[in-house]
């Protein structure tokens, strides 16, 4: 990939290697419960409700707003396969080509962090499949009670794209071979609601630097940062960061990119959240609304 289109903004910021693939949340079960019959979601979004076997990790059951770049889990209580708790998020970066699992471990070990790999595998008909690769901070800090942050990165196996059941398209061509637009094509129904361009989460701030912190400074994220919050810009999405207490983690915002722009506003309440269409080519999902 070429260079981050931030490369000239605070340091640190390397050249990227790595951009969103998608962003991972447990929210309140009301607010689970809400979004498959949100009337705005199923008008302008590519939304999907699935349950995902992995071989080794179990099943979980996710609503996904699938972009043609990156996406959008939710969980509610219980559904992740992992008991999280709510308010646990997860982060993670994904690249187009081969190579970036190791790239990216390799700049870890340069900047003093152990980071550990693993490969993920989906179950087919019987069968294991390799389906990513991927790098977290080997000793994340994780709270005895209450949501956790972690990031990790991904990087799709041609295996996974080779078996039948997976229905992907082919490749466009070798930096194409394991991209997140392959791995997104059939999913994204060319709907308004399209990647995610910025997202909000509040982290306590030893949690960030444990545990996040690493994975963007090595995938090329330009940062910036105070005592009270943190900005990671990549070439397609920024992360926003507001530090909080402990115990205190959770998803605040999504703002989408729209692929063509809409009239008005329409705004809606799905459960404790409100998702806001318009105007122009903006929208707007605000989480931990109160009754």
């Amino acid at each position: 990939m070429a260079s981050s289109p931030c490369a000239a903004a605070a340091a640190p910021c390397a050249g990227q290697i790595a951009f969103l693939n998608h962003i991972m949340a447990v929210v309140d079960r009301r607010t689970a419960d809400a979004v498959p019959g949100s009337i705005l979601l199923r008008r302008y979004a590519s939304l999907e409700i699935r349950t995902t076997r992995s071989y080794g990790n179990g099943a979980w059951t996710g609503r996904y707003v699938n972009g043609p770049r990156n996406y959008l889990e939710l969980f509610g209580p219980g559904d992740s396969g992992d008991e999280s708790p709510v308010g646990s998020l997860g982060v993670a970066l994904g690249g187009d080509v081969p190579g970036v699992t190791a790239k990216i471990n390799a700049r870890l070990r340069r900047a003093g962090v152990q980071g550990e790999t693993r490969t993920m595998h989906r179950t087919f008909a019987g069968r294991d499949v390799p389906w990513f690769s991927g790098v977290g901070i080997a000793h994340p800090l994780t709270p005895a009670h209450g949501p956790t942050i972690e990031a990790w990165t991904m990087e799709f196996q041609p295996e996974f794209f080779a078996a039948a059941e997976a229905q992907r398209p082919p490749s466009q061509g070798p930096r194409d071979a394991v991209s997140r637009r392959r791995y997104l094509a059939n999913l994204y129904k060319d709907t308004p609601i399209a990647d995610i361009r910025r997202v909000e989460i509040a982290v306590p701030e030893q949690a960030y630097h444990r545990n996040v912190r690493p994975l963007l400074r090595a995938a090329g994220f330009c940062l910036k940062e105070t005592s009270t919050v943190a900005s990671a810009k990549g070439g397609e999405a920024e992360v926003a960061i507001r530090f909080v207490a402990p115990g205190m983690t959770r998803l605040l915002r999504i703002d989408f990119a729209l692929s063509r722009p809409v009239s008005g506003v329409e705004q809606e309440r799905i459960g404790h959240s409100i998702l806001r269409i318009g105007p122009g080519k903006t929208a707007t999902w605000r989480f931990g609304m109160l009754p």
